[in-house]
């Protein structure tokens, strides 16, 4: 009996142990020796979440983190290229969800689907104002990521919040052969949706 109250132990030590370090890789910035330690745990998570709607969500969650990290660290020092790239790729995993849910609405109920976009305007809103308060450094791919997540802010207020050229392929019909578009076409406020 005392080894089994002593393994349950050792293990809630650890659990608690895993728990706390996680807390603390979750607040490290670029540079921290935790941070690949936070950027690992949120590939994991990655892995474990099957729900199109909740991994949406997630990936929502971890672009408002970098955006913050991008704010905290443009305070700090002039070397933010590396978190400016990490924004990237993460606004581009975010389109990639919401633009799946989009492009295949039989599988995703409206509601949830509306929520999801809803809550990504909200996201872009709040990140276009923290990049506004750091533009002033100058920085070309930072002011780059204000114009994307302003174009993606104007793209979810007309209706569609997706990447549609990463999900085209699935759904060429629908949007009359747009998917083939060069990069800036579509700045005229046509780009998109034709339901619209």
């Amino acid at each position: 009996m005392k080894k089994v109250i002593l393994v349950i132990l050792v293990l809630v030590m650890i659990g608690s142990g895993a728990v706390l370090l996680a807390q603390q890789a979750d607040a490290a910035e670029p540079g921290d020796p935790l941070y690949s330690v936070d950027v690992l745990a949120e590939k994991v998570q990655r892995v474990i979440i099957f729900d199109e709607v909740k991994l949406a969500e997630f990936e929502g969650e971890v672009l408002g983190e970098r955006i913050n990290e991008y704010q905290s660290l443009a305070l700090k020092s002039a070397d933010v290229e590396e978190i400016l790239a990490e924004i990237d790729e993460q606004q581009a995993r975010v389109r990639e969800h919401i633009g799946t849910m989009e492009n295949n609405p039989g599988n995703y109920s409206e509601e949830a689907l509306k929520q999801v976009q809803n809550r990504y305007e909200e996201q872009l809103e709040q990140q276009i104002k923290v990049m506004e308060k750091v533009e002033n450094q100058g920085e070309d791919t930072a002011i780059q990521i204000k114009q994307e997540l302003q174009e993606n802010l104007d793209s979810c207020r007309s209706g569609s919040c997706g990447d549609t050229e990463a999900t085209g392929q699935q759904d060429e019909s629908s949007n009359s052969g747009d998917s083939g578009q060069p990069e800036d076409a579509g700045n005229d406020g046509t780009q998109g949706n034709p339901n619209n």
